[in-house]
């Protein structure tokens, strides 16, 4: 029998008709975050982003707590066709942070930072946002080239390119990222995972530079 939370998860699922009951199932069994689908109470606010004037309409939002959600909701969306839009701080005025009839993986809970001052490097997790990134940083006296506004997620910005107040002297935020991993290659760090438009994932480190004074602007 399954567990309550998993029915209800899967009662709330069988009603959007583009999915297989048991294909719902096995979403909801498959990972430990919570699943907002069309029909739940929360589902208007979960699909919300930072520009208002987006208004699309996912089949399913996963909130992702681990890499092992994220893995599970990818695996999921690929095999029925289904497009995937990652959500870091949901702050893209494109709106690229969500979509329709598709899958949201929301990293919002996955707000790790771990800095190695001696190496001046930081790894960070998808759903962090420049303001809990910089107040990890500048813990110890050290920043990354990030955004000018506190509330966008790291994760965008990076691979935006990112321009900050610390950027004529350090590039953007961009050129401080170390490396990015996609299918085989290399990579520096798993704690970082997002998504390519394929199977691509995302790892990153952020070279820190000695913060001054006007560093902690960004903060």
């Amino acid at each position: 029998m399954l567990p309550t939370r998993v029915r209800n998860v899967v009662r709330f699922l069988a009603m959007t008709p583009a999915l297989d009951l048991n294909d719902l199932r096995e979403l909801a069994a498959t990972v430990r975050g919570r699943v907002c689908v069309r029909t739940s109470e929360e589902y208007d606010q979960a699909r919300q982003v930072w520009n208002g004037m987006i208004d699309k309409r996912p089949l399913a939002i996963i909130a992702a707590v681990g890499v092992g959600d994220v893995r599970a909701a990818v695996k999921f969306a690929q095999a029925r066709g289904l497009p995937v839009a990652v959500r870091g701080g949901g702050h893209n005025v494109a709106g690229n942070a969500t979509c329709d009839d598709g899958i949201v993986i929301d990293l919002a809970q996955m707000k790790s930072v771990r800095v190695d001052p001696a190496a001046r490097r930081a790894r960070a997790e998808g759903g962090v946002l420049w303001r809990e990134y910089d107040h990890e940083t500048q813990d110890f006296g050290l920043a990354s080239t990030g955004g000018a506004v506190s509330t966008t997620g790291i994760a965008g910005l990076t691979l935006g390119g990112g321009y900050g107040y610390i950027a004529r002297m350090h590039g953007r935020c961009r050129d401080s990222r170390r490396r990015i991993g996609h299918g085989q290659r290399e990579c520096s760090s798993r704690s970082v995972l997002g998504l390519t438009r394929r199977w691509g994932e995302l790892r990153r480190r952020h070279i820190l530079r000695v913060s001054t004074p006007s560093c902690a602007a960004s903060s």
